[in-house]
């Protein structure tokens, strides 16, 4: 019988949140964290899809991010991610 655990794979929860519409959408993914690139590329690809009103909240090792656009017009290619304390939809990445 084996008895080595096997390890859980890390997991980053991602919510996109569109707050320039009524009412308020939002799309959730668990990604592995294993690829950054995927992640990179998830977060940018649905940001992107939603408009410049949209931000990623992200919870990963008990930390807590929100990622928002970087582009002044036009699609981001990338994002600015910064270290956040409370976000109100917290709950639903919980």
């Amino acid at each position: 019988m084996d008895t080595t655990a096997t390890p859980t794979p890390e997991v980053v929860k991602v919510l996109v949140i569109d707050t320039g519409k009524e009412p308020i959408k939002t799309e959730r993914f668990d990604l592995a964290a294993s690829d950054p690139a995927a992640i990179r590329k998830t977060i940018l690809t649905v940001m992107n899809r939603m408009g410049k009103n949209s931000h990623a909240l992200i919870h990963f090792r008990k930390k807590w991010f929100v990622a928002d656009h970087t582009a002044q017009r036009g699609p981001s290619e990338e994002y600015a991610k910064t270290e956040v304390r409370y976000h109100p939809m917290m709950e639903q990445l919980s």
